[in-house]
C-alpha cells in the first residue's frame, strides 16, 4: 500500500501516513507498509514529546523523498557513499551478485544478504553491470528499514507518554528507546536481530515463506519478535491440511536455555495470544532458542572484518539447521523440513 505525502502538519503526538499520490502511480512503488500511522490515544502528549515525534515524522518524510528521488534516477546508487565505513561495491555476473574482498577476489553475495545487511551498518553501491531492478529493491529495503526504525521510535515516545502505563511495560519500552538513542544495542537484541535476518534471507533467496517485522508495541504486548507467514508445504509430500488454517508462525526468541525460563517463555507467549483482543489466536507459536555463548563467539569473529552477509556467515552449519528446525517443526512434517533444508543448501 503506497504512503500518502501530505502538506498539512500533524496534530501533536501523531505521525501522518506518507504515500504516493494518484498522479504518481506510475512511479515504481517504494514501500509496502500497510499501516504507517501512530494509533490514536486518549491521553495528552506532552509538548516536548510531541515535538520529538514531529521531528521524527519530518525525518521519515525526508527518507521517503530521498528514496523517491533516487528511484527515478537509479544511477545515483552507482556513487560510492562519502565518508562512510563498511562500504562495498556490488557487481553482477549473469545471475550472480559479487563483491571484491580485501584481496580483490570476487566473493558471492546473495540477494537476501544484500537486502538485509543494512541492519549491521553495511552499505552498498553498484557497478553499471547491476540491473535497475536489483538497485530498486535495495533502495526499497534500505528506506523501509529506516522508516520502520523511525516509526518504532515515535511509537515508543508515544507509549512512554501514557501516564497509566504499567511499570513492567514502561521499563521495557524505556530500555528499547535507550538502545535506539545510544546506538548501542544490548547483546540479546543483537542475537534476536541476527536470527530474524537469517530467516529473512531464506525468505528472499528461496521463498519458502515470508518474514514480517513486528512493531515494539506488538513485541511487548503479544511477545512476538517476528512472524513467518505463508509457509507452504512441499509439493509431492502427502499432508493432511485444513485449507482454512492460518499459515502463520509467531516467533518468540530466547538465549536463556534454563528449563524454568523455557517454561516461563512458553507460558507467557500462550497467555499473550489468548488475551490479545486485536489479533487472531489461531496462528502457530514457536519459541526459538539459541545459546548466547555460541553467538558471541561467531559475532566477534564476523565483526572483526564486517564482511557482507552478516554475523550468521560465521555460524556453524549445525546452528542454522537447529534454528530452521525449531521454526518449522510445528508446521511441517520432518521429511518436509529435511527436504527444504537440502534444497536450500543445494541452491547456494
Amino acid at each position: 500500500m503506497p504512503i500518502e505525502a501530505h502538506t498539512s502538519q500533524p496534530a501533536p503526538g501523531e505521525i501522518e501516513r506518507v504515500s504516493v499520490s494518484e498522479a504518481e502511480e506510475k512511479t515504481p512503488e517504494l514501500f509496502d507498509i500497510s499501516e504507517f500511522q501512530l494509533p490514536k490515544t486518549d491521553y495528552q502528549i506532552p509538548v516536548a514529546t510531541a515535538l520529538k515525534i514531529q521531528s521524527l515524522e519530518q525525518s521519515l518524510r525526508e527518507t521517503y523523498a530521498d528514496a523517491k528521488g533516487k528511484s527515478e534516477n537509479l544511477s545515483e546508487l552507482e556513487k560510492k557513499p562519502e565518508q562512510a565505513k563498511n562500504v562495498w561495491q556490488i557487481e553482477q555476473q549473469a545471475d550472480k551478485l559479487i563483491y571484491r574482498d580485501e584481496r580483490g577476489q570476487a566473493q558471492k553475495i546473495s540477494f537476501g544478504e544484500l537486502l538485509t545487511d543494512g541492519e549491521w551498518g553495511l552499505q552498498y553501491y553498484f557497478d553499471k553491470s547491476v540491473t535497475d531492478e536489483i538497485k530498486l529493491e535495495y533502495l526499497k529495503a534500505e528506506a523501509q528499514r529506516k522508516m520502520h526504525a523511525g516509526y518504532n521510535k515515535a511509537l515508543l515516545l508515544q507509549e512512554l507518554a501514557n501516564p497509566d502505563l504499567d511499570e513492567y511495560k514502561r521499563t521495557g519500552y524505556q530500555a528499547m528507546l535507550d538502545d535506539m538513542e545510544s546506538g548501542q544495542e544490548h547483546f540479546g537484541l543483537q542475537i534476536e536481530k541476527a536470527v530474524k535476518n537469517f530467516f529473512k534471507k531464506i525468505s528472499i533467496d528461496h521463498q519458502f515463506f515470508e518474514v514480517y517485522d513486528t512493531d515494539v508495541k506488538k513485541d511487548m504486548r503479544d511477545k512476538i519478535d517476528f512472524i513467518l507467514a505463508n509457509v507452504h508445504h512441499l509439493q509431492g509430500v502427502a499432508v493432511e491440511e485444513d485449507p482454512n488454517a492460518k499459515k502463520e508462525i509467531d516467533v518468540q526468541f530466547t538465549t536463556n536455555l534454563s528449563p524454568e525460563n523455557i517454561w516461563n517463555k512458553s507460558s507467557q507467549l500462550q497467555r499473550a495470544r489468548e488475551h490479545s483482543k486485536t489479533e487472531s489466536t489461531d496462528a502457530i507459536q514457536a519459541l526459538i532458542k539459541m545459546d548466547g555463548r555460541n553467538f558471541r563467539f561467531s559475532q566477534n569473529r564476523w565483526a572483526a572484518k564486517k564482511t557482507p552477509g552478516g554475523p550468521d556467515k560465521a555460524w556453524r552449519a549445525g546452528t542454522k539447521w537447529e534454528l530452521f528446525q525449531q521454526a518449522m517443526r510445528k508446521f511441517l512434517k520432518p521429511e518436509e523440513i529435511d527436504a527444504y533444508w537440502t534444497m536450500l543448501n543445494k541452491k547456494k
